[in-house]
């Protein structure tokens, strides 16, 4: 009794074997579990910020609108639309700042790079807060006319670039539920932001009262043309399984608000403000917008609801999977408490007695005789013919071990000799294989060399191509240059020419004032006696009395017309001597002229020669740079034959290594299949050794 409640002990030391394997397989399987719920929880998280961002983004995007719309008031903004800005900017900065703030918290989520470029974002924002704050209280004449150019263009690339952020933060769920509904919140919130800066330019041609510029025209268009693209997207994802996302009526009614009425009623809009009729107030436009923009807010909220659902619906299902796995531990230890009980003492005994038969075989004695018995079980009889079947085949095994230990020392002695052959011919190989990569080497060398010199003469062809270009461009120049001096030297002939025949009228007119002044000299000469002869007849009036007084008044004006006669031949011999000095000076001035066109004509001639000299120079250069591109021509055939000649014996030396690394791994494979013959062999003989 003592041997079978020894082996009792080693069954049941067998029984707490499995139970410990099924214990490490249940805590393997729980630890994965655990893993995965980690994985998710940490996904589900994603999930979380991303819904927080994309809430944080449709509010942004209203209070964008709303700015923008006030930007171009007549007036100032009315206190209710300030209020919805900063209700607004409050409710969506304080949702992504929420979002960043978990983001923090889980270090599993990525570097802090994305959450620095949010903040830098969100720090940039406020600087044109700050502005438009100041501008919407201001009548429109005093706000800064800059800043609303730029202002459609700086929130909009804000809230893409937050947007953009929010996706690197998404890195896939394996749910493509999930997937899919987010999704469906980023194309509504994308389709919202579209549409409110497409509104946005309708408000401001209704507050004008006027229609929208062409540029505003284009930038609806195309805000149109996109919201139909995400529509059509939308649409997909969702009618793709409508009962799975649970947001269907949230569709449908975005789907009516939005995609019918909202667009029937720009259209209507955009008819009455190019006829100037049935123009909406203000007031009763934002309304009607705002309420069909909303739906799609109301959709985008509904998707990340749905999906954070479906979110904790994926946690709670590892959850259950790891009490499953524990479930499923403890039913296995209780089932093997079972079992252990129905073991009988007969069976016991049975197997003690194969296992002593087994320690006999493996001492070398093959006389073990493994039998059944009458009262054997079933189990236990089976087992027994299996163990004499054993013990029989061992028998003949033995004697089977003997011939192959002498076969295998023959074996082996030769796979000796084939291994020596093999690692002689292996050295051989790798010096052959080492030649023939240097020449390959070399021939790379050369090929490359070639290349640059080919890339090096193209670079010459093209500054040859470009050289002579500029060479005929400077001749054409030249001629007209060397055409200009001709002409120009013709004129200064010309002028000279005319320069010649005013100083010859200068000496003729200072002849003739030579001339007038001696018949001026004539005639106060003649004056001078005139008044002698009217002095002397006055003398002879008053010596005659009474009969001389007629005349002595004919005496009177005679004196009275040689004065001025006298005066008049003085101003006149002022004037000419005036004249003589002004003549001389045009004289001086005729003749310092004359001698600088003079110069100036042999300057042109010397330059038109000079010009003449540098044309037959350059025509010369261009025979040279013709004769240059005939050799160039010839370069470059030389070039390709020896590029097509170093490319045919690479491609030799590629085919000789080539062939040379196949020899070379095909003698490796060989001598490798040798040393495991060999190695099989020993192991063989070692074996055969062993059953003996």
């Amino acid at each position: 009794m003592k041997k079978p409640q020894s082996l009792q002990k080693r069954i049941f030391t067998l029984y707490l074997l499995q139970s410990g394997f099924l214990f490490v397989l249940a805590s393997f399987l729980i630890y994965e579990s655990a893993s995965d719920l980690q994985t998710f929880h940490s996904v589900s998280q994603r999930v979380k910020i991303s819904s927080e961002l994309i809430r944080g983004l449709i509010d942004l995007s209203l209070e964008r609108s709303v700015s923008q719309i006030g930007l171009h008031l007549e007036a100032p903004l009315p206190e209710t639309y300030r209020t919805l800005i900063a209700v607004q900017r409050q409710k969506g900065s304080t949702k992504i700042k929420e979002a960043v703030q978990t983001w923090r918290e889980f270090d599993s989520l990525g570097s802090e790079k994305p959450i620095r470029k949010i903040e830098d974002i969100l720090s940039e924002l406020e600087t044109y807060r700050r502005q438009v704050d100041k501008d919407i209280v201001l009548p429109k004449e005093e706000r800064d006319a800059d800043f609303r150019k730029q202002f459609p263009f700086v929130f909009p690339h804000a809230l893409e670039s937050l947007e953009a952020e929010r996706i690197h933060l998404h890195l896939g769920t394996n749910s493509p539920k999930i997937d899919a509904l987010l999704s469906i919140a980023r194309l509504a919130w994308q389709i919202r932001e579209i549409s409110g800066r497409e509104r946005t330019y309708w408000a401001i041609a209704v507050l004008n009262q006027r229609p929208p510029s062409p540029e505003e025209k284009e930038r609806i268009r195309s805000f149109q043309n996109i919201t139909k693209q995400l529509w059509n997207q939308l649409s997909i994802l969702v009618h793709k399984d409508p009962s799975a996302f649970g947001i269907q009526t949230m569709y449908d009614n975005a789907e009516r608000l939005h995609r019918d009425n909202y667009q029937k009623e720009m259209d209507t809009l955009a008819i009455g403000i190019e006829t100037n009729s049935n123009i909406p107030n203000f007031e009763s436009f934002f309304e009607s917008t705002q309420n069909a923009l909303t739906s799609v807010e109301a959709l985008s909220n509904a998707a990340s609801d749905e999906m954070l659902k479906e979110t904790n619906k994926e946690l709670y299902w590892h959850i259950g999977e790891i009490a499953s796995v524990i479930l499923f531990s403890l039913l296995s230890f209780f089932l093997g408490s079972l079992f252990m009980k129905k073991l009988k003492s007969n069976t016991i005994d049975r197997i003690m007695l194969a296992s002593r038969s087994l320690h006999q075989l493996s001492l070398g004695n093959w006389e073990a005789n493994i039998q059944t018995s009458q009262n054997d079980t079933e189990e236990v009889s089976k087992l027994m013919e299996v163990l004499g079947t054993f013990a029989k085949s061992l028998e003949e095994k033995h004697q089977i071990s003997d011939k192959v230990k002498t076969s295998s020392q023959v074996i082996e002695l030769s796979t000796e000799e084939l291994l020596k052959v093999s690692s002689d011919q292996s050295i051989e190989s790798d010096r052959i294989a080492a030649s023939m990569e240097e020449v390959s080497r070399n021939v790379e060398r050369i090929s490359e060399m070639i290349e640059v010199n080919t890339s090096r003469f193209q670079v010459v062809k093209v500054l040859k191509e470009t050289l002579e270009k500029e060479l005929a461009d400077v001749v054409s120049s030249l001629s007209t240059t060397q055409n200009q001096f001709t002409s120009l030297s013709e004129l200064s002939h010309a002028s000279q020419e005319s320069l010649h025949q005013l100083f010859s009228s200068f000496e003729k007119v200072e002849a003739s004032s030579e001339e007038m002044s001696q018949v001026l000299e004539l005639i106060q000469g003649i004056s001078e006696q005139i008044h002698l002869l009217s002095l002397n007849a006055s003398i002879e009036a008053a010596r005659a009395g009474i009969h001389g007084r007629g005349f002595a008044v004919v005496a009177s004006e005679v004196a009275k017309l040689a004065t001025r006669t006298e005066e008049s031949i003085s101003n006149i011999s002022v004037l000419i001597e005036s004249n003589a000095k002004e003549i001389q000076i045009g004289r001086e001035n005729i003749t310092k002229v004359d001698s600088t066109m003079e110069q100036s004509h042999k300057s042109i001639d010397s330059l038109s020669d000079h010009l003449e000299t540098l044309k037959d120079v350059i025509h010369m250069q261009i025979q040279t740079s013709r004769k240059m591109n005939e050799n160039l021509m010839e370069f470059e055939s030389l070039m390709h034959s020896v590029q097509e000649a170093s490319a045919q014996e690479k491609s030799v030396v590629l085919g000789v290594t080539n062939s040379l690394h196949s020899f070379y791994e095909s003698l490796k494979n060989a001598v490798d299949a040798n040393n495991q013959i060999s190695l099989e062999i020993k192991e063989l003989a070692k074996t055969a050794s062993r059953l003996d």
